[in-house]
């Protein structure tokens, strides 16, 4: 009953259930492994496993990304997590505001239009009422809509049939993220 859509997804897609974070701790050192592939490094060279929110001058996946010639999108709700890194503090190109009426997400997925990898932050850093991530104290139910809709324009999108989407739970927190790959 609280959550319909992740009721639905399980009923129709596949699921894993043994995933495991690769930092058994906070958010943010999770968020940095799921970007960069380790902890951060802090400004004396000491791998940071605290929430801390100082800037960040290491190379992440988009960075990689780019250097091959690869398309990427970021798509933020609110505040996004690469806009810790200096690189992405800035950057309008790749940054996007998920909602954004010509260049958001659900548009386009609509257009057929995504970038061969797109990767989606709900809105995590807002308590209640507006957050629409699933970690405390936020409730679990706000996200339903967002990831109903989320799955929705990819599904109808008309590369659905070239679409890889993975939804993922990060820490024992269970933080959302959202990654789509083309």
């Amino acid at each position: 009953d609280n959550v319909p859509a992740f009721d639905a997804f399980a009923r129709d897609f596949a699921i894993c259930q043994r995933w495991f974070s690769p930092h058994p701790g906070s958010t943010f050192p999770n968020r940095f492994y799921e970007l960069t592939g380790r902890p951060n490094v802090d400004p004396w060279g000491a791998w940071d496993y605290d929430d801390s929110v100082l800037p960040v001058f290491t190379d992440t996946v988009f960075d990689h990304l780019s250097e091959q010639g690869v398309s990427w999108k970021y798509f933020e709700n609110g505040y996004s997590f690469l806009r810790l890194f200096e690189r992405h503090t800035f950057d309008s190109q790749n940054l996007v505001s998920y909602d954004d009426p010509i260049a958001g997400f659900e548009e386009l997925a609509r257009t057929g239009n995504l970038p061969s990898v797109s990767f989606i932050d709900p809105h995590f850093l807002a308590l209640p009422p507006g957050s629409t991530d699933d970690e405390p104290p936020s409730d679990i139910r706000n996200s339903q809509p967002f990831i109903r809709r989320l799955v929705e324009a990819v599904v109808t999108s008309p590369k659905w049939d070239k679409t890889l989407l993975i939804i993922t739970y990060r820490s024992e927190e269970h933080t959302s993220e959202l990654q789509s790959l083309r």
